[in-house]
């Protein structure tokens, strides 16, 4: 694998978990939390990451 491509994952649970992290955010948007789109954004990140 190279630097920058995704690793392999199951796409049905990172497309659950990424709904999830989007309806979370979704609500917390309408909350007025701040910083929710850099939270969403390493979240996601993290999902697309290599395991170690």
């Amino acid at each position: 694998m190279h630097t920058g491509e995704i690793g392999e994952l199951d796409s049905d649970l990172a497309a659950f978990q990424i709904d999830a992290v989007l309806m979370a955010a979704n609500i917390a948007l309408r909350l007025g939390v701040s910083g929710v789109v850099s939270m969403v954004r390493r979240v996601v990140d993290g999902f697309l990451r290599p395991p170690r």
